[in-house]
């Protein structure tokens, strides 16, 4: 036999030796065949046989057999199996409980047939009709009456509309919505005319002549070359500025930043002052009251100018943020 290789569970490959002495690592492993099959039994310590498998097929067939006890638990010993010892739960029906709900059912049952009889021999006896059931007034049960055609019969209020009194009532309303018809539009149960022209104005209420003489005044007082009334005293005012008779104009430094000085000495003005700050300025200029400052005042950049309608001109008071930066300024 040669050699032959193989992979142990180390994942090594070996070698079957085909002779000679075998190692740990290369073992020799001698070919045997038999082709005997008695020396083969033989070698067998408790062979099988046709006979003894037989035996076991029998044993197995009634082992099978739902007739004979089979072994159930881990104890190696035949139990019993019986459905008639099994406890019931609490509330299990049982035999006994089910005789006394079949003798109730009979009994419905029983009652229903009756009951049928009953409506059976009632239509025998009244063809062509039905039974009814009456009514309470809340003390009294009343049963329906009906009249000898089958017919229920209704016993109407003595105030009730029939049909004669409806038919009435929808001719009466018919008429009056007709437009033509005069409808009562009061209490007194007497028709009244209804005319636009005949109702009364409001006392303030406007009429056509005192329209037409408001819209004559209103398009008179449109006119521009007609004097207005402009104040509450209902004479015509007029209305004229006069032109100032002076012009005061200066220029006005601040010698020291944060320091700030009054624009003009006291000078009564009419149409205010404007006010702007040199073209050469390095700093900013602030413009304000008594209190002004960098926080507070009116900034005015080199150049920038403003206008402040004042009666007098020392009650503009100017500072910088850079020393000698000024303003110039005129007044009427």
């Amino acid at each position: 036999m040669a050699n032959t290789t193989f992979t142990d569970a180390g994942g090594t490959t070996r070698s079957n030796k085909s002779s000679g002495a075998g190692t740990d690592g290369d073992p020799r492993i001698q070919e045997h065949k038999e082709t005997s099959a008695a020396a083969i039994l033989s070698a067998l310590a408790d062979p099988a046989t046709q006979t003894t498998l037989a035996l076991l097929l029998t044993e197995l067939q009634g082992k099978a057999d739902t007739a004979e006890t089979q072994v159930v638990d881990g104890s190696g010993v035949t139990q019993p199996v019986s459905a008639a010892s099994l406890p019931l739960p609490a509330s299990a029906s049982t035999a006994a409980n089910q005789t006394t709900a079949n003798t109730s059912l009979s009994a419905i049952e029983t009652a229903v047939e009756l009951i049928d009889d009953a409506i059976a021999a009632h239509d025998a006896a009244y063809p062509g009709k039905v039974m009814v059931i009456g009514g309470d007034d809340g003390v009294n049960t009343h049963r329906l009456k009906m009249d000898t055609s089958g017919n229920v019969k209704i016993i109407l209020p003595a105030d009730a509309a029939t049909q004669t009194t409806l038919a009435c009532l929808l001719t009466e309303l018919q008429g009056k919505a007709d437009t033509a018809e005069a409808q009562v539009v009061d209490g007194s149960g007497v028709t009244q005319p209804v005319s636009a022209a005949a109702l009364p104005l409001p006392s303030g209420a406007a009429t056509a002549a005192a329209q037409a003489t408001l819209l004559t005044e209103l398009q008179g007082k449109a006119d521009t070359a007609e004097a207005q009334v402009v104040d509450g005293s209902a004479v015509t005012q007029p209305v004229s500025v006069a032109a100032p008779a002076t012009i005061y104009n200066g220029k006005t430094a601040v010698t020291t930043a944060t320091t700030r000085v009054v624009l003009a000495a006291s000078q009564a003005i009419t149409s205010g002052v404007t006010i702007k700050a040199e073209a050469t300025n390095t700093g900013i200029i602030y413009v304000g009251n008594a209190t002004v400052a960098a926080a507070n005042g009116f900034e005015l950049a080199a150049g920038e100018h403003m206008f402040l309608e004042v009666a007098n001109l020392n009650t503009v008071n100017i500072d910088a943020s850079v020393s000698t930066d000024g303003v110039s300024y005129i007044a009427t």
